[in-house]
């Protein structure tokens, strides 16, 4: 029974589960690629930064401010 059904199998299933496995491999590469990405933009660079990197507060209020203040461009049509 098993030869009969074996020799009645196509020879496109074996190269769909081939391709899908491919696929596979490459699925998971790409997203161990993506996440390892991810991971290292994430991680601050210390040296680069450097310890006295401070914040400007009274100009971080004002640039807010300003940012809160801008009235937005308003289109006149023809009312």
């Amino acid at each position: 029974m098993l030869p009969k059904i074996l020799g009645t199998v196509d020879r496109f299933y074996p190269i769909l589960a081939f391709a899908l496995i491919i696929l596979i491999a490459l699925t998971v590469f790409t997203f161990k690629g993506v996440v390892s990405a991810l991971t290292t933009a994430a991680k601050i660079d210390e040296q680069i930064a450097g310890s006295a990197a401070q914040l400007n507060l009274s100009k971080l209020d004002q640039v807010y401010e300003e940012a809160i203040q801008k009235r937005g461009i308003s289109l006149d049509l023809g009312k």
